[in-house]
């Protein structure tokens, strides 16, 4: 099983996943379901992969860990978590340098705030990501950085030794 996370966006829709939104309105192929805890949508040890696109900075840091446990415990060993989002130290100095405008810095690290749930709680970086990681015992398969100060993280669920 396959499992693609969102936050009220159609366009995200993955056609060879269980789409998870919690605002999802019963309209497409998304599925209902509160993202910080996925019992419910899937067993522990049942998803191959997961993938949590840019969502991660609208949780609160106090609640991230136990958010990241619980979807670790759905991968399968060997399974991958999949995360991109914004990392605050390289878009800080990407935005520093002039690489990207200041709107889209504030977009980045608060939210466009348009909607009500579209404001941003938290934000990380790949170094403590990795490091938090790493010490639940995953294995970091890739970690790079994107031009526009998000990160791309690989990270596997270790099989069973």
């Amino acid at each position: 099983m396959k499992i693609n996370l969102l936050i009220d966006n159609p366009h995200g829709i993955l056609s060879d996943a269980v789409n998870v939104d919690p605002l999802a309105n019963g309209t497409d192929a998304r599925i209902c379901h509160d993202l910080t805890d996925l019992t419910g949508v899937a067993f522990d040890g049942e998803v191959s992969e997961l993938i949590c696109n840019g969502l991660l900075s609208y949780f609160g840091q106090n609640i991230i860990p136990s958010i990241l446990d619980n979807w670790l415990r759905k991968l399968k060993y060997g399974g991958t978590l999949v995360l991109v989002d914004f990392d605050i130290e390289e878009l800080s100095q990407k935005m520093l340098l002039g690489d990207i405008p200041l709107s889209a810095f504030n977009d980045a690290i608060f939210g466009q705030q348009v909607k009500p749930w579209d404001f941003k709680k938290s934000s990380q970086t790949l170094n403590e990501l990795v490091a938090f990681l790493k010490d639940r015992g995953a294995k970091c398969i890739r970690r790079n950085y994107n031009d526009n100060g998000t990160f791309t993280l690989i990270i596997q669920r270790p099989e069973l030794q």
